[in-house]
């Protein structure tokens, strides 16, 4: 049986990193950092602003990945005559759906921790 995860997931920061958590407050992923640039790159590890984006990012991966499944259960229930291209739609909204992720891990300025 899959083990759940329920949302909503949330970042917290936490001595040299960052805890990501689901709502029943089960640890599901660290990601460890240093706290300057320098110490980070003498031990090979991640910036504080680094491990934050990701931990922050990681956190929005319920919301994103829902958003994607509630839009392919939407064209899955159109009717037959409007529902053309099959797979290929379901293809294009999965690779659109992982391009905003991509979008958003990458972009700097996303401050929001907590999800």
């Amino acid at each position: 049986m899959a083990r759940r995860f329920p949302p909503p997931w949330t970042a917290q920061e936490i001595a040299g990193g960052y805890v990501v958590r689901d709502a029943n407050k089960q640890a599901l992923a660290y990601v460890y950092c240093r706290e300057t640039k320098h110490a980070a790159n003498i031990a090979k590890m991640l910036t504080k602003d680094e491990a934050r984006r990701i931990a922050s990012n990681f956190a929005k991966l319920p919301r994103l990945l829902g958003a994607a499944a509630d839009e392919i259960a939407d064209h899955k229930a159109e009717p037959e005559g409007e529902n053309q291209g099959g797979g290929d739609i379901i293809e294009r909204l999965l690779a659109s759906k992982l391009g905003q992720i991509s979008r958003t891990y990458f972009r700097s300025n996303d401050l929001d921790v907590t999800n």
